[in-house]
């Protein structure tokens, strides 16, 4: 009789995952989304997950590195980023109420 074990290396070091759902409606559908979120270490899924596409503005972003760092700068990281990305979509709002008058 034979076993495997297998792993993710994706899980490797601390193994922590964060996420949070965001309602992104206008920034979710400009064509530098997502290598902007690479820039700030976030990876972007839909919020069906994996492999999934984003609809209604909603998506999923979680840290993309789960190696090398502590807990503490992993969340820190994830918390900032996040912010910019809250911050870049109220702006984009107040931009098109703007217009609107």
């Amino acid at each position: 009789m034979s076993y495997w074990i297998s792993y993710c290396p994706c899980n490797v070091g601390t193994g922590l995952r964060i996420s949070a759902k965001l309602r992104l409606p206008i920034l979710s559908t400009r064509s530098d989304f997502k290598e902007n979120c690479k820039n700030l270490g976030l990876q972007i899924r839909g919020a069906s997950g994996v492999d999934s596409i984003p609809t209604d503005g909603i998506v999923e972003l979680s840290n993309a590195n789960r190696v090398g760092n502590t807990e503490n700068e992993l969340a820190s990281l994830f918390t900032s980023g996040i912010l910019k990305i809250m911050k870049w979509e109220e702006d984009l709002e107040q931009t098109i109420d703007k217009k609107s008058f």
